[in-house]
């Protein structure tokens, strides 16, 4: 009787088997798949057979999965998300402790006796409060108000308070000078210049490259293929949103696209083409690798 298959590597053939037959659907061989992705053979039919042994670690099938899915038109993201929180399920029932833990023995009161006699110990250290005496608190007040009234008399202030003010002679209405308006020269004033484009790069994994460009009305990329004989590199370019080419560039190609919000960029081989954005040159697409995501958007409040 043969083993029963574990649910990872079950619902794994499944995925594995779902791409194939999207594969097989848009007429593609493993060959194609191969030079469009730059994943090698055997890492693609893994990914088919739903053999996660086979690459050099479950980080990297992830990544080929991926890649594979969505070369093939199907959602990469969410079976590369399915496929580790198939890990995770694993890793959970693998370190799941054996046995509960023994409740805490619980905390013991003192006997009602110990605390009673505790409580009435404590009532009988406490001071008595004093209380102050009514004709001591009026003494005390009046010595502090003659004290205060000879302080007064002996320094003059009494007298001062009494004196009356002399009058302040008020210049009369109608002398002040006039200050003349003077009208602003509108020459003086500095035309204000635009600020200048500026660009900046995130990475937020090894599959996408994020370029924001603020003080820009427009976004105008170009991209260009290397010379060198095997430079081709197949790209698929979308504007706001919509596919505007999809082509294999070949040595020496100048393309240029325009959008008013985002252009995305998949490249087979970023490593194989340049980039300039609004007239900045921003170098290779990317490093020796898999497919890549190049962005490039102008930030939502910048326009």
């Amino acid at each position: 009787m043969s083993q029963e298959m574990d649910p990872k590597t079950q619902k794994l053939r499944e995925i594995g088997s779902a791409i194939r037959e999207q594969r097989e659907r848009l007429g593609l061989s493993i060959e194609d798949v191969r030079e469009k992705t730059l994943i090698r053979r055997k890492y693609l039919l893994a990914v088919e057979e739903g053999d996660d042994s086979a690459a050099p670690g479950q980080v990297y099938f992830k990544g080929f999965l991926k890649s594979y899915a969505s070369f093939v038109g199907l959602d990469g993201q969410a079976l590369a998300k399915e496929y580790q929180d198939l890990l995770d399920q694993a890793q959970a029932e693998k370190e799941a402790p054996k046995a509960q833990r023994a409740p805490r023995a619980a905390t013991r009161r003192p006997a009602p006796s110990v605390r009673r006699q505790t409580e009435s110990q404590s009532r009988t250290r406490r001071p008595a409060k004093r209380r102050s005496s009514p004709a001591l608190l009026l003494f005390t007040l009046l010595f502090v108000l003659a004290l205060g009234a000879y302080y007064l008399a002996s320094s003059g202030v009494l007298a001062g308070i009494w004196q009356p003010k002399e009058p302040v002679e008020q210049e009369p209405p109608g002398n002040e000078p006039e200050i003349p308006n003077v009208p602003e020269d509108p020459g003086t004033t500095e035309p204000h210049e635009p600020a200048a484009p500026a660009i900046a790069r995130t990475d937020p994994n090894s599959e996408t490259s994020v370029w924001e460009c603020q003080n820009v009305e427009r976004l105008e990329l170009t991209v260009k293929a290397l010379t060198a004989e095997d430079s081709y590199c197949w790209i698929r370019v979308k504007s706001d949103g919509k596919t505007v080419y999809e082509g294999t560039m070949v040595p020496g190609e100048k393309l240029e696209f325009t959008g008013s919000e985002e252009i995305v960029v998949r490249a087979g081989k970023p490593w194989a083409i340049t980039l300039s954005l609004n007239g900045e040159d921003l170098g290779v697409g990317g490093e020796l690798g898999p497919v890549k995501d190049l962005v490039f958007r102008i930030p939502a409040g910048t326009q």
